[in-house]
């Protein structure tokens, strides 16, 4: 597991910053959408980079090499099938580099996928450690990350007194899950109970795309004992691989395993700085207030 901490500059209240997930791109597949995926990460790149940031959280490329049972030359990119059998996962890793530059210096957390495990078991060596230099990611081979954003309080003079808002992210590339959505909104309402500091859950590996909520009673340390509600905030991103179209002139390990179709795009989370008041109008402290919406 990585454990990353980010300090992301001083907000005042009233201010939002923007998380964006980004899965299962799988870059090298005829079936990745890549005009979708370049809609995206020209959308992210024309923002603000201080206020919005990204996380990928794994299987950016497809990374079927010719000796996995799964390959077929049809499933290739067009550039890549045309350029022949030889080095395809070295042409996968410059294809992203190249789609995923505009990011660079944006990424919070880059995690490994399943897809590139396979390389890493088979060939001792991690396609994502290159991409991760050109990106100027911190990256470390981690398959799930604790990433806590802290937002110092902006005041007058003095750098926030201490005070602050903080989110914490619990990230998982994904694995298992059911069939169908119940299944999987279970197993990361699981994970989210597993981990009740975490904010935001967040996962990939599916290719569903989902949003809910799990709360938890909290306890605070004031006396008398005060009981609150804690909101957890639960994503399955979706994925960039369009499994069933009529561009896949052959076979497809997506139509090969049955895979249930995806749901393509991103999701992304906004995080705005808001206090909290009682009935009589005094200041009970401060907490973010996440929404969401999708790409």
């Amino acid at each position: 597991m990585q454990i990353l901490r980010h300090e992301r500059g001083d907000v005042k209240s009233g201010d939002t910053y923007r998380i964006w997930f980004l899965a299962d791109l799988h870059l090298g597949h005829c079936g990745c959408d890549k005009k979708l995926l370049k809609k995206t990460v020209d959308r992210i790149s024309d923002t603000d980079p201080h206020t919005n940031r990204v996380f990928l959280l794994g299987d950016i490329l497809d990374a079927i090499a010719v000796t996995d049972k799964r390959f077929a030359m049809s499933s290739l990119d067009d550039d890549i099938r045309n350029s022949g059998r030889d080095d395809v996962i070295n042409q996968q890793i410059n294809l992203a580099v190249d789609m995923l530059t505009p990011l660079k210096g944006r990424i919070d957390a880059l995690l490994i996928g399943n897809h590139e495990q396979m390389i890493v078991r088979k060939a001792s060596s991690d396609p994502l450690e290159h991409i991760g230099r050109a990106l100027e990611a911190d990256y470390n081979g981690s398959v799930c990350a604790y990433v806590r954003h802290v937002w110092p309080e902006k005041t007058n003079g003095n750098k926030g007194h201490g005070h602050s808002w903080r989110v914490d992210s619990q990230l998982h590339h994904g694995a298992g899950g059911g069939y169908l959505s119940g299944g999987k909104i279970l197993r990361m309402e699981r994970r989210a109970h597993s981990w009740p500091t975490a904010d935001i859950i967040v996962s990939g590996h599916t290719h569903k795309r989902f949003v809910t909520t799990t709360s938890l009673m909290v306890a605070g340390e004031s006396n008398p004992v005060t009981i609150k509600e804690k909101t957890q905030h639960i994503f399955s991103v979706g994925s960039f691989l369009r499994g069933y179209h009529d561009q896949i002139k052959g076979v497809s390990y997506v139509e090969m395993a049955d895979y249930a179709p995806t749901d393509l795009g991103a999701l992304y989370a906004d995080i705005e700085m808001q206090y909290t008041y009682d009935k009589k109008g005094k200041n009970c402290g401060r907490r973010p207030y996440i929404h969401w919406g999708n790409v």
